[in-house]
C-alpha cells in the first residue's frame, strides 16, 4: 500500500510545478506548488542535444575535465558559457581526447558547447565543484 507521487510541469507560459501524492490513479493532495517565470532553462532534461557525440568526465569537475569525442571533428570548437551567457572559455578541439583546464572558474553550473563544420552543435551542462 505505497503511495504514488507525480510531478506536473505545465508549459507554455509560466512554469507551474506541483508535487502530488495519492493511491492508484487518483491524486489526493497537492503537497508543493511553485510558479516560475522561467522562459529558457537550458538545464532541464538529460537528453544530449546536437549531432556531435562526446563523453565529458568527471562531471562535476574541480580543476580539469576530459572531453572525449566519438569521432574526430573538422574545425571543432569548444565554448563554455556561464549562466549569464558570457563566454568564459573558448578553444579549438584538435584531438579526439582533450584535457580542459577549468581551475580559473568559480563553482557553479556552466554550459559546454561543441561546434564543427557542417554539423549541428552539441550542448551539455558542466558543473564545477571543489
Amino acid at each position: 500500500a505505497g503511495a504514488n507521487y507525480r510531478i506536473d510541469i505545465v508549459t507554455p507560459g509560466p512554469c507551474i510545478i506541483s508535487a502530488r501524492y495519492g493511491n492508484g490513479n487518483q491524486v489526493a493532495n497537492t503537497i508543493i506548488k511553485s510558479k516560475s517565470n522561467i522562459s529558457n532553462n537550458r538545464s532541464v532534461g538529460i537528453k544530449e542535444i546536437g549531432d556531435i557525440k562526446f563523453a565529458l568526465y568527471p562531471n562535476p569537475a574541480s580543476d580539469a575535465f576530459i572531453l572525449e569525442l566519438s569521432n574526430p571533428l573538422k574545425q571543432g570548437n569548444l565554448e563554455i558559457t556561464n549562466n549569464l551567457g558570457e563566454t568564459v572559455i573558448k578553444s579549438p578541439l584538435r584531438e579526439t581526447v582533450n584535457h580542459i583546464q577549468v581551475s580559473d572558474l568559480s563553482n557553479g553550473v556552466y554550459y559546454l558547447k561543441i561546434t564543427a563544420e557542417n554539423m549541428k552543435g552539441s550542448v551539455r551542462k558542466l558543473v564545477i565543484q571543489r
